[in-house]
């Protein structure tokens, strides 16, 4: 139990918060939304009024409330690809990223690729990587992501986030967001954990429904000060945990970074240490 500035938080009231936050990442699909197989082997959701557009511009074939786009050999799959985000741009007035994400089958193995602001339109499955940093047992590195963002703009979140971008791994995708976000070379982080994969997200948002693999490393940083690098966070501070779980409570996190935080305290706690101690 943490008792501080007359507040407490209770192993019993982050796992609350912890399963809140997990049921509102773990969706049904929608009822206007198909199944999508792009060449046989990756899989997607997809509205279905945007699924008739794209079957009425031949760039793919619904039988039985599934879209197919391309055949199993992925001949010109890339370009089948690359004219449904052109029309996905052009029907949604999307931005271009100028991007690249990569399309894995179900055994992640990349078999195209596809423009990040498009992808989420067709409902497959992308990766993300977070670098969640404590100051010390008692504060925590946030970040405030840009009002120029897209998605979640002014939200705060964990140090470092981002996604895998085309024929990334995991660990290269964690190193050059750290870089690009935070201004940090992960390999000076003595005190840092293993990515770890925390959820299967499935979650409707403006841009279409989002299947992700959320995966997120913990370090201590207590010797370095983080500075950002590309223009998307607006601020980076350290907070005490217990404002952290007020902004939590008020929503001012993102739902993916709210789940990493308050999953690391929990297992603090299980670990007997001192969240109120320094």
């Amino acid at each position: 139990m943490m008792n501080n500035k007359n507040i407490f938080i209770t192993l019993s009231k982050l796992e609350h918060i912890f399963q809140k936050t997990k049921n509102y990442l773990s969706q049904q699909i929608p009822n206007n939304y198909i199944a999508l197989k792009i060449a046989m082997k990756a899989n997607g959701y997809i509205n279905i009024e945007l699924a008739k557009k794209i079957e009425n511009q031949k760039l793919g074939k619904i039988i039985r409330n599934c879209l197919y786009i391309g055949d199993s050999s992925l001949k010109n799959i890339n370009s089948y690809i690359d004219k449904i985000s052109i029309l996905i741009k052009k029907l949604l007035n999307k931005k271009w990223n100028n991007e690249l994400l990569d399309i894995t089958d179900n055994n992640q193995k990349t078999i195209g690729y596809i423009e990040r602001s498009t992808a989420r339109a067709l409902g497959l499955k992308t990766r993300v990587v977070h670098l969640n940093a404590w100051n010390s047992n008692t504060s925590i590195w946030i970040s405030k992501r840009s009002n120029k963002k897209a998605i979640n703009p002014g939200k705060w979140d964990t140090l470092v986030g981002g996604l895998v971008s085309y024929k990334e791994n995991i660990n290269q995708a964690l190193k050059r967001e750290s870089l690009e976000e935070a201004n940090l070379d992960i390999s000076a982080i003595r005190q840092r954990s293993k990515l770890q994969k925390i959820i299967d997200i499935y979650k409707l948002t403006s841009d279409g429904f989002q299947t992700e693999e959320l995966f997120s490393s913990s370090c201590l940083l207590n010797n370095m000060t983080p500075s950002n690098k590309d223009g998307e966070i607006d601020i980076i501070k350290i907070h005490s945990i217990e404002e952290v779980i007020r902004l939590i409570e008020r929503n001012d996190f993102t739902e993916e970074s709210s789940l990493i935080i308050i999953k690391d305290l929990i297992q603090k706690i299980k670990m007997g240490l001192n969240l109120h101690q320094e």
